[in-house]
């Protein structure tokens, strides 16, 4: 289960980043392996603990934050050329804490990873573009803030317009 995200980031058994991870990111950087394809790298990496996500234990671990996240989106169901508007509140703000919003097919395939600083109201938005959802069929939404709140929804992508 992911907790939470950190804009840091480290290997479970070494301190240091392999030259494959490397490469891999620079073929992403230079357009010749996809976003998707990048992103299902990173999900091998979680998946096989080679890559730890830490979030903040001192948040977690505060009962009397009492922090609550609601997600929504504009849609149920999206069709080729939408963005697809992913959109919520946060009842506090925590200095420094960002939203992070993971999309994901249902086959468990990582599409869409954002760090997004709420407004000062505790509103968050964030739009996908239709070219980073090329599989139809369901996908799930999870938003984490501060390593202690989830909320999880989906919607369905289909092709018809």
């Amino acid at each position: 289960m992911l907790i939470g995200f950190s804009s840091s980031v480290s290997f479970a058994e070494e301190n240091y980043v392999p030259n494959w991870i490397k490469e891999t990111a620079g073929f992403w950087a230079d357009n010749k392996i996809s976003d998707g394809d990048f992103l299902q790298s990173l999900q091998y990496l979680i998946d096989n603990d080679f890559l730890l996500i830490p979030y903040d234990e001192s948040l977690a671990s505060d009962p009397d934050l009492d922090l609550k996240i609601n997600v929504y989106t504009n849609k149920q169901e999206y069709r080729a050329g939408d963005d697809i508007v992913i959109f919520g509140t946060v009842n506090k703000l925590i200095d420094d804490q960002k939203i992070s919003v993971v999309i994901s097919s249902i086959k468990g395939n990582f599409i869409s990873i954002a760090k997004i600083t709420p407004n000062l109201d505790g509103s968050y938005a964030f739009v996908g573009r239709d070219s980073s959802f090329k599989e139809y069929g369901g996908y799930i939404v999870n938003v984490y803030y501060a390593g202690q709140v989830h909320k999880q929804i989906s919607y369905t992508f289909t092709p018809i317009n």
